[in-house]
């Protein structure tokens, strides 16, 4: 039974560890992206800009091409279109705390006994009574045996 406990504390251990490690990644994972997508969005604003002023222009000729000045001066009067379409809002990246659900954050817990504070689960206390089965064995026991 020590054994066996040993054994599920050692499990509950990696797993933390393995949960840590997942959200690291994860989180890793997003900072990259949004760091390269940033450039993105800079040029996309950019071929924004270029394709109205380009649009503009090209409204300002009538059927047969010819330019109409009054339209072609407020193409060159517009200045900047907006933009604010083209940015992207992104979202927090969510706290650490209890990603690993059931898993405690400070390492321990306190039903199993188990310390991965040290990364491994050698100082490991008694296994806890009120988690084992109530005739201490998980085998359900018929009357008359």
């Amino acid at each position: 039974c020590n054994t066996t406990h040993h054994d599920l504390n050692l499990a509950a251990c990696g797993l933390k560890h393995l949960c840590e490690s997942c959200y690291n990644d994860a989180v890793a994972e997003y900072r990259r992206l949004v760091a390269a997508t940033e450039p993105k969005v800079a040029d996309w604003k950019r071929q924004w800009q270029i394709l109205k002023h380009m649009s503009c222009i090209a409204d300002a000729h009538d059927v047969f091409g010819r330019a109409i000045q009054d339209k072609l001066h407020e193409c060159s009067a517009a200045g900047d279109y907006p933009t604010d379409h083209l940015n992207i809002i992104y979202p927090e990246v969510p706290p650490n705390e209890g990603y690993c659900e059931g898993i405690p954050r400070d390492g321990t817990d306190t039903r199993l006994h188990g310390d991965c504070t040290a990364g491994n689960a050698t100082s490991l206390g008694p296994p806890d009574a009120s988690l084992a089965p109530e005739n201490g064995m998980g085998i359900e026991r018929e009357s008359g045996i």
